[in-house]
């Protein structure tokens, strides 16, 4: 080969890299931050591609001439790491190519890691059992490619994210013959740790040198940024950079975009001379310190704001011109920047991170540059990605409907009038509950009589004549004798195994058969004269009745799934025959062998294993002379049992022992031999629905025209493979997937997991569902200074954990606490009404058909269910009586929330008992630590003003922090209700 082709990090359509991985090349540490979307992922394009383009955050890793390399000395030696979050359904072939011709493709469906040269495969290997199970089971992986291109092999390394590196590779190929030494040598070192616990851990790792790579304080020392931080405002030196990650032409063709990086600082600074950031200059330009800013809004829960004030840049002008004139012809609008703080004598990956965002605007002003910023959010602020319809009616050109978790009487969308074919969902819809014509529940029809067999091993059900059935029919059982189906449950026929009398129903359209098991009843014994199997409880059999044997103990004389055929029936015995009306089959004894015992006038019968024998239980002696006066081929009853191995029979159940008086040749007894039989299906008849439903399309079809209009329940759309109700799955829904830019709280369980419901048949915003939701379930949800999307729950009550404490100490004096307003008592005092399951369609009584019950004409014509919260307010108000008007009064808090349970925790959450009215504060503190404080929560302040008691301190939650980098300072805005006072009057 005559040299590297230009480096490629990443191809293929269906793939994602994680965030904070590393790139190398000669000895350098670059952080490429990319905004690269799958679709952009083609051969022939960087991984940062079109860096304006923001719906996608990526860093990757590669190398090229790394300072690592294997024991065989190359000039030409090439490497690509990346960590793909891998999602059934979404990206399950990721592409690495060191270079172009050479590629690392995994394939999710075969299971195996491949190497392609020029697009042909030219080896692969199993996936690590760590990584893949099945086609539809395999999780997050590292993948390592490596090129050693003058002695062209080329090799792979896949594993687990939450293991080490292996030592060896997955898969290797060597067209020269044998791998050679240059694949043996010692490994880089790898990720860090031996274990990386998620993905989400990947922010630091050390990666191919050949010494060890040194460890950054920031993410090792928990103590080592915040103990800088006390001293940063009084004199210790302090520096901020800017790091704007923008396309740039390679050269080659306008299509093919790679980033370049604009790096300025508050002063010059080198990155550190340690390895892994060298020669990494970022000039001085940065003018002043900006300011940072998050805010919620007035209702607490919802978006939070976080917005950094323009950031200037030195633009010196000569008579040759501005000194970074070139900055002002790039296409920096878009871009991505990152803002990092710190000690300048510190290397780079030692600065923390304050911000990251885009870049809004660029302008110009006298010797400088202004570039006006805004937060990572703004990737969300676009509609909704959902198909388009195409129809041959007034739905065409119509977005797809959107149903998420459980929806409540939508109206879906027709798609085929002349086929009575509407659209739930776009694909993937779990199930359709309920369908209504004018409020009305579809009725079902009896098909094809009753079912006459079932088959456990096959899971089929017979019908006695055609059913009529189709793939996707909706159907209920009468009865529940077909274990484990039941009654008043939706049943969706299978296309597997439906003939004209057969079919086999599942849980959910296109799921798993049902696994039938059947009615079983237990066989105490068989005798093997007069050939009968005695149950143990009342059997319910009649003669003529088909029946099947199952379970460890069936004798040789049956066979498991054949059909057997009543002949006889008298209390608990019943025989078998092997065809309709023929002899009972014939019963061969258990070769159980009894002899006499050493004192016969014991009248005692011995076994020589354990019999197993319970007092009455029948036996019958055959295969030999029994003990005198014993005879062969008769029924007795067992009378005693004496020990596991003895035992005594009588004529009739509770007799007499019989005297045995002789007799000392061994004999053959039939012993209980336990197993199931299993019974017919009586008495099931098949109802049919009126509608047809398939979850693969998102598509429902009515059997018959409606009388009017249409609406329907829904839980809503699976998420790779799984359904869910709560807002996290929904959250993912709309999002696409598990968006890895997206993280929640730990304590999200309160939150997020709360159930849900969305329907969206109109284009919205991303950013309007996430104000709903995080409204709905008492969440706050912004980015963090990574730039990653947060949900996590506020505490709104004041008395609740609080997250740090001021006191007279930390207030600077220019910043003491103020009070901004003082409000009267807001209606929240007296209570809220919160409004969960949405009613999709309101339905007016001229809507709905006259069958209608009264109570569902309420239901179907409200927009929500009410919960009404009341916290008691004085003197008392009625909340429950509608007719005095104050039901009106109290505030209606509308979410996306479906049960009553969660409306109250929402109501809950909401209320503010304070009859001394609520205060807003401004304190300005020092700002002693990255983040002491958090928004939505309480912090505990201990400073002697407006009655608090500076030793227990009042809880006031955050609702504001301004960070001044200038002066080192946090100005926080804080909401509380504060000790009330009553002057005495005479």
């Amino acid at each position: 080969m005559a040299g590297p082709n230009p480096f490629v990090a990443f191809t293929g359509t269906s793939g994602f890299a994680c965030d904070f991985l590393p790139y190398r090349s000669s000895n350098a540490y670059f952080r490429t931050l990319a905004a690269a979307t799958p679709e952009d992922w083609g051969n022939n394009s960087a991984l940062t591609a079109k860096a304006d383009d923001t719906s996608r955050w990526v860093e990757v890793a590669a190398s090229q001439r790394a300072t690592w390399l294997p024991s065989v000395t190359n000039a030409v030696n090439m490497e690509a790491l990346a960590c793909f979050l891998m999602r059934p359904g979404q990206y399950t072939k990721p592409t690495l190519s060191p270079t172009l011709g050479y590629e690392t493709r995994i394939d999710t469906a075969a299971g195996t890691v491949g190497l392609y040269e020029s697009g042909t495969l030219v080896a692969s290997a199993s996936l690590p059992a760590s990584v893949w199970t099945s086609s539809s089971v395999f999780v997050d992986c590292w993948v390592r490619s490596h090129l050693q291109a003058n002695d062209r092999w080329t090799g792979a390394k896949v594993w687990s994210t939450t293991e080490a590196e292996p030592n060896t590779y997955t898969v290797i190929f060597n067209p020269t013959g044998g791998v050679g030494p240059a694949v043996v040598s010692t490994d880089p070192p790898g990720i860090g740790s031996t274990s990386v616990a998620a993905v989400s851990a990947c922010r630091w790792f050390s990666y191919g040198v050949a010494s060890v790579a040194p460890t950054p304080q920031v993410s090792s020392n928990a103590t080592y940024y915040d103990t800088w931080f006390k001293t940063a405002s009084t004199g210790s030196p302090r520096m901020l950079a800017a790091e704007i990650y923008i396309p740039g032409w390679n050269g080659v063709s306008a299509a093919a975009y790679t980033t370049a990086v604009l790096r300025v600082a508050t002063e010059g600074y080198a990155g550190g001379a340690a390895w892994p950031f060298t020669n990494q200059l970022f000039a001085e330009g940065i003018i002043g310190w900006p300011k940072f800013s998050r805010v919620l809004p007035d209702t607490i829960f919802g978006r939070q704001s976080f917005t950094v004030a323009d950031l200037l840049i030195a633009n010196p002008v000569s008579a040759s011109g501005g000194l970074r004139d070139d900055w002002l012809r790039a296409k920096v609008t878009n871009a991505v920047i990152t803002l990092r703080y710190g000690n300048p004598s510190w290397p780079w990956y030692d600065l923390a991170t304050l911000f990251t965002g885009t870049v809004m605007e660029i302008s110009e002003e006298p010797g400088v540059i202004r570039l006006k910023l805004r937060d990572a959010t703004g990737r969300f602020d676009r509609n909704v990605h959902r198909t388009t319809l195409t129809t041959s009616n007034a739905s065409n050109g119509l977005p797809t409907p959107i149903s998420a978790g459980t929806v409540f009487n939508a109206t879906p969308v027709q798609t085929d009038s002349a086929n009575l074919v509407y659209r739930v969902g776009e694909a993937d819809v779990q199930a359709v509950p309920a369908v209504r014509d004018r409020g009305v529940a579809l009725t079902t029809t009896a098909v094809g009589g009753s079912v006459s067999r079932y088959f456990a091993a096959t899971d089929l059900l017979r019908m006695a004549s055609a059913h009529g059935l189709a793939a996707n029919d909706i159907v209920t059982l009468s009865s529940n004798a077909i274990a484990p189906l039941a009654t008043a449950t939706n049943y969706y026929v299978l296309a597997t195994g439906l003939t004209s009398t057969d079919f086999k129903l599942s849980t959910s359209s296109g799921g798993a058969a049902v696994d039938i098991t059947g009615n079983v009843q237990a066989i105490k014994g068989t005798l093997a004269f007069p050939d009968l199997l005695e149950f143990s409880a009342a059997h319910g059999l009649a003669v003529n009745d088909i029946v099947q044997v199952s379970g460890a103990g069936v004798p040789g004389d049956f066979t498991v799934g054949t059909d057997y055929y009543v002949v006889s029936v008298s209390g608990l015995f019943v025989g078998l025959s092997a065809t309709l009306g023929g002899a009972a089959i014939n019963i061969t004894p258990i070769n159980q062998k009894a002899s006499w015992t050493t004192s016969p006038a014991a009248d005692t019968l011995q076994t020589t294993v354990a019999h197993g024998y319970a007092v009455n239980d029948p036996i019958s002696m055959t295969g030999g002379t029994p003990p005198a006066p014993l005879v062969a081929d008769k029924i007795y009853y067992v009378q005693s049992v004496p020990t596991s191995v003895t035992f005594t029979v009588s004529l009739t159940p509770g007799g007499a022992a019989i005297d045995i008086t002789g007799g000392t040749a061994p004999a053959n007894y039939c012993v209980a031999s336990v197993f199931n039989v299993l019974k017919p299906a009586t008495g099931v008849t098949v109802n049919t629905s009126a509608y047809r439903f398939n979850s693969a399309a998102g598509t429902l079809t009515l059997l018959a025209n409606p009388a009017g209009q249409i609406t329907c329940d829904i839980t809503g759309q699976k998420l790779a493979g799984v359904s869910g109700t709560s807002g996290y799955h929904a959250l993912g829904v709309v999002i696409g997937q598990r968006d890895p830019i997206v993280s929640v709280d730990a304590n999200h369980a309160l939150g997020l997991q709360r159930s849900v419901g969305l329907w969206l048949t109109q284009p919205t915003n991303l950013l309007e569902v996430f104000d709903l939701l995080a409204g709905s379930v008492t969440c706050i949800w912004g980015q963090n200074r990574l730039g990653t999307l947060t949900f996590y729950v506020a505490g709104s009550a004041f008395t609740a954990g609080t997250v740090g404490s001021i006191t007279a100490d930390d207030v600077l004096a220019t910043g003491q606490i103020q009070l901004i307003n003082k409000k009267l008592p807001v209606a929240y005092t007296d209570g809220v009404r919160v409004g969960h399951t949405k009613n999709f369609t309101v339905q007016n009584d001229a809507d709905l058909a006259g069958s209608v019950t009264a109570a569902n004409r309420a239901l179907y014509g409200a927009e929500y269910t009410i919960k009404v919260m009341n916290a008691g307010s004085s003197p008392a108000v009625s909340l429950d009586d509608a007719t005095k008007g104050e039901l009106r009064k109290v505030p209606m808090l509308q979410t996306c929330v479906v049960s009553d349970t969660d409306a109250q925790w929402v109501g809950q959450s909401n209320l503010i008992d304070s009859p001394k009215g609520l205060s807003t504060l401004t304190v300005t503190v020092r700002w002693a630590k990255l983040d002491p404080y958090r928004l939505g929560v309480a912090t505990l302040v201990k400073l002697a003003r407006y009655g608090i008691d500076t030793n227990t301190g009042q809880a006031m939650v955050v609702i504001g922090i301004e960070e001044d980098i200038a002066n080192h300072t946090v100005k926080l805005t804080l909401l509380c209700e504060l000790p009330g006072y009553y002057p005495v009057t005479t």
